[in-house]
């Protein structure tokens, strides 16, 4: 193929397709990221899970007045540390290096006692017999006690999670108010999440009541 290009004038790359796909699920989690960023109103407080879909949240979050933030994640808190209209609470806790994370019972034992608007929870997995779900226990703990904390729960969920269980469960549906995923999540399975009262915002579609900055 090279040297057919070659002779053809053609300049040939080869990009391995599980890069592309890589790059393709990255792309979904900021669109996620920024959809959800659009879900909090100037004056909230709201707790930021870890994972990539909040830290890209994080980036958008900047032109927010009168914020607080309560984070386990380390990603967020060096988004977030330099912006003088951010409260920024972390967590503490035991650092869970894969996840760049605080988890353990500091962490939950500081979510006690509080109470936030909203928590945005990366989910690892969701399905309609297991729920939220995580990769680890301690991810897991922390988590639901980030729900326990908040008004209102935000799962972030890209569609490779949806239908699908991870290692450790979190929470079961019930305890979702929003879902935010992206438009390759099923019709049908946004359906059923709407039959369960759960509210789908869609990244990249327009929706009624949210507004972009």
């Amino acid at each position: 193929m090279q040297e057919h290009a070659a002779r053809a004038g053609v300049t040939l790359s080869v990009v391995d397709v599980k890069d592309d796909l890589k790059a393709e699920i990255r792309e979904l989690r900021r669109l996620i990221g920024k959809l959800a960023a659009t879900y909090v109103k100037d004056g909230d407080t709201i707790i930021l899970d870890s994972g990539t879909p909040t830290a890209n949240m994080a980036q958008f979050l900047h032109g927010y007045n009168s914020l607080t933030v309560i984070t386990n994640s380390l990603d967020v808190f060096q988004s977030l540390q330099s912006n003088p209209h951010v409260t920024l609470m972390l967590t503490g806790g035991d650092f869970h290096r894969e996840s760049r994370s605080f988890v353990g019972r500091a962490g939950q034992l500081m979510l006690r006692e509080i109470r936030a608007d909203k928590a945005f929870i990366v989910a690892g997995g969701v399905s309609a017999a297991f729920g939220v779900s995580s990769k680890s226990q301690p991810e897991a703990d922390i988590r639901r006690a980030m729900m326990d904390a908040a008004r209102e729960v935000v799962v972030l969920a890209d569609h490779t999670v949806l239908g699908q269980d991870a290692h450790a469960r979190v929470a079961g549906l019930d305890r979702v108010n929003t879902l935010v995923t992206d438009a390759g999540a099923p019709s049908a399975y946004r359906l059923e999440l709407n039959q369960r009262g759960i509210r789908v915002l869609v990244a990249g579609q327009l929706t009624n009541g949210s507004s972009s900055r």
